[in-house]
């Protein structure tokens, strides 16, 4: 979890080098990189044109980031990644790889697709987009 912070850390850094205002909510209280993730907050960096990032997890054992950021996010999920979508298969591995334009719930679960944890894959729909 705390991968996480650091890399959100220098997400905020990067935005903030080409003027995009950015907020990283953790969810543990480390007051001197971070804020503590609170909903209200979040919606209102939100409203206020902010991107919030949220890193270290949900706080809860045998929970993911993937399922903290679907949490926080509900609807618009972006999870940098060093993949740039979900695939049938690893392409580092497999040259013949499928990369899927859209997917169902369905589809993750019955092809056991592995873009996102399966707590995440129930929580939210959209697929990640990376940066």
């Amino acid at each position: 979890m705390l991968a996480t912070v650091m890399n959100a850390i220098f997400l905020q850094a990067m935005l903030k080098s080409i003027d995009i205002p950015t907020r990283v909510q953790t969810a543990f209280r480390m007051s001197e990189v971070a804020e503590p993730y609170m909903p209200r907050r979040a919606v209102r960096h939100l409203v206020k044109g902010r991107v919030s990032i949220f890193a270290a997890g949900t706080g809860n054992l045998f929970f993911t980031t993937d399922t903290a950021a679907a949490l926080h996010c509900a609807e618009n999920v972006l999870k940098a990644t060093n993949a740039d979508g979900v695939y049938d298969g690893d392409p580092r591995h497999n040259a013949s790889a499928f990369l899927h334009d859209t997917l169902t719930y369905h589809e993750t679960t019955s092809k056991d697709l592995s873009g996102l944890d399966m707590t995440a894959k129930k929580i939210t729909f959209p697929l990640s987009s990376s940066i």
